[in-house]
Formats: C-alpha cells, sequence, structure tokens
C-alpha cells in the first residue's frame, strides 16, 4: 500500500505482467539484450522473476534475453557504508528521503532538492546533516560515479556474449 504522501503502488502482479508485456514487445521488435535497473527495493525482486521466467520461457536458443542488473541498488548499500569513512554520521529522520538520495539530486542540480524553499523554510539538513556544505555536491557526485561504475560493469558482464549468440 501507499507508504508516503504521493504514492500511487500498484500490485506486484500488475506490475510484473506490465513489465513482461514490455519485455516481450521489445524481443518482438529484434532487442537481443533487455536489460532493467530498479531504484527501489520493492521492485527488485519482480523484475529478478521476470527476467528468470521469460529468460526459461524464451529458451536458451533465444537470440532476445532479460537481464536484470540487481548491483545497481546494491550500490545504495555500500555507498551507505562508505559515508562513515567520508565523516558523514547519519541520523534517519524516518522520512522518504536520504543524505544519500539528496546528495545525488544535488549534484545534478541544486533546484533538486528545492535548496531556496529549504533555506526559508529553515530545512537546510537531512538526516543530520546540512545540505548547503559544497561537501554534499561532491559527495553526490563520488556516490553517482560509484553507481554508475558498478551498474556498468554488471551490464557489460550480463550482456556478455552466449556461446550459442549467431551475431
Amino acid at each position: 500500500g501507499a507508504v508516503w504522501p504521493g504514492d500511487i503502488p500498484v500490485r506486484t502482479e500488475t506490475y510484473k505482467k506490465v513489465f513482461k508485456d514490455i519485455a516481450t514487445a521489445l524481443k518482438m521488435q529484434g532487442f537481443r539484450d533487455i536489460v532493467t535497473i530498479g531504484d527501489n527495493g520493492g521492485n527488485e525482486r519482480p523484475l529478478a522473476e521476470v527476467a528468470n521466467e521469460l529468460n526459461s520461457a524464451w529458451g536458451a536458443s533465444s537470440a532476445a534475453r532479460v537481464h536484470h542488473i540487481a548491483e545497481h541498488y546494491a550500490q545504495h548499500g555500500v555507498i551507505d557504508k562508505m559515508l562513515t569513512g567520508w565523516g558523514i554520521t547519519i541520523q534517519p529522520e524516518g522520512i522518504h528521503d536520504s543524505y544519500r538520495v539528496t546528495a545525488t539530486l544535488a549534484a545534478i542540480d541544486l533546484e533538486n532538492i528545492r535548496l531556496e524553499e529549504r533555506i526559508a523554510a529553515g530545512k537546510t539538513s537531512i538526516d543530520g546533516q546540512p545540505v548547503v556544505a559544497i561537501d554534499v555536491v561532491s559527495n553526490g557526485k563520488k556516490m553517482e560515479e560509484i553507481k554508475v561504475l558498478a551498474t556498468v560493469a554488471a551490464i557489460r558482464k550480463a550482456t556478455a556474449p552466449r556461446a550459442t549468440d549467431q551475431r
């Protein structure tokens, strides 16, 4: 169900059916490597299950295969552990936001974290860390680089040619 204001939940079985239809349509259009990346913990298991189900249904001789890249979401835990080494102590506030997410968004564009509104409201920290410090942008860039490098490596590994490929 909905946990946060603005959430519009979809039942897992509906989510999986939509993903199956999308992946099947991509296969029919000639895509050979269909890659999924989840950005939410609740998406990980259904995406992996559908990838496995479709790969089994399509068979080993199919030119198309679905790859769920779990390494992308797994980097959240890796990064959270690295924050301590960077001198950042997290004090969770019990809201659907975090220093990791805010810093990553700030690295892209400070407008993404509504900095002016935060300053006006006196809410210039998240998880006990200031969001107006220059470090938040550089930390966000470092965190995103960690995720991107791990994700790209996982995609390359997953999409490596198989012995049965006729490419």
